[in-house]
């Protein structure tokens, strides 16, 4: 049997859900713009800051941040984000 959400869990999904819709729209915006590496991680990472901010977390973002002798784009604690411009035939089809 599934185990029950409790209402914190609830408020916690549905955070989830608002920020995924939020970075979805955000995407859908920039994606076709082409934008460079700078400005997509400008605009991607305010949306990560924010959500993590409204979940309590104390986060230190960091940009083009040296990391095990190479360079990360973001990172955010723990959480490591590496931007990477793809080809437009190793894109997959919209869902």
């Amino acid at each position: 049997m599934p185990k029950r959400l409790s209402m914190a869990d609830l408020s916690r999904e549905q955070l989830i859900q608002r920020y995924a819709q939020r970075l979805k729209g955000v995407l859908d915006e920039i994606v076709p713009q082409s934008p460079n590496e700078s400005d997509f991680r400008y605009r991607v990472n305010r949306v990560l800051d924010d959500f993590c901010e409204e979940l309590g977390f104390e986060i230190e973002l960091r940009t083009e941040y040296g990391l095990a002798g190479k360079r990360a784009d973001s990172v955010f604690n723990r959480f490591v984000v590496e931007y990477a411009a793809s080809r437009p035939e190793s894109r997959a089809a919209p869902l």
